[in-house]
């Protein structure tokens, strides 16, 4: 009896469906990581732009914003009394929303930085993603 082999470059169907199910899953995985990146830096995006508006309107209600008027004035008086300028602002200011839009420009930040970091990697994943199943289509 002969023996029957297989050439060495032809994949066997277990192979070939374990690699598409594997192609599957980081396909699904990465579009839902760049998914829930843009939905959340412009959900981010938004928020900071609305607590802008209210930090904006509650300095302007408590006419805070006219410290900064004076500077535009005479620069050496701020320049004198910073330490006390300062102090009025933080004693003016909304602390809750202060915080809160630090802590949205630091996401957003975050963000960027996590895309600038990564963009070669979520690149190349796309890419590696694409031809795939462009080839077995």
């Amino acid at each position: 009896m002969k023996k029957v082999t297989k050439p060495k470059n032809q994949k066997q169907p277990l192979e070939e469906e374990i690699l598409k199910k594997v192609y599957k899953y980081e396909a699904k995985r990465t579009y839902k990581m760049i998914l829930f990146l843009w939905i959340g830096f412009f959900l981010v995006q938004f928020f900071v732009i609305i607590t802008t508006s209210a930090l904006y309107h509650t300095l302007k209600e408590q006419q805070t914003l006219d410290l900064f008027q004076l500077m535009w004035e005479d620069f050496e008086i701020i320049k004198e009394n910073f330490a006390d300028v300062l102090y009025t602002f933080s004693v003016e200011a909304p602390l809750g929303l202060l915080f809160s839009f630090l802590l949205l420009l630091s996401i957003i930040f975050g963000i960027i930085i996590f895309v600038f970091k990564n963009y070669k990697k979520i690149k190349n994943r796309i890419a590696s993603i694409n031809t795939f199943f462009l080839k077995k289509n």
